[in-house]
């Protein structure tokens, strides 16, 4: 779920949505983090960004160059990745 709301609204609807959002493992034993926000997403590289997408569930407070940014590391990784700008 990509999303400009904050990260805290973010998690309570994907909660709703039955979205991953609760505490996980990654193979080292670190916590794993499903919700990204925009200030994350300006942090990583292109290639790291690539490697995080698939497994995250939520991008919060997301501009549209993160968006756009989040679209090209799915089509990078040949990931199946439809895009829609929403309505207004």
């Amino acid at each position: 779920m990509i999303t400009r709301d904050a990260e805290q609204t973010a998690l309570a609807i994907a909660q709703k949505l039955g979205l991953r959002v609760g505490p996980a493992h990654a193979h080292d034993g670190q916590p794993r983090k499903y919700c990204l926000t925009g200030k994350d997403l300006g942090q990583v590289s292109k290639s790291q960004l690539v490697e995080r997408v698939g497994s995250v569930s939520i991008l919060a407070r997301t501009t549209p160059r993160h968006k756009m940014a989040i679209v090209e590391a799915f089509s990078s990784s040949w990931s199946c990745c439809g895009y829609d700008w929403g309505w207004r």
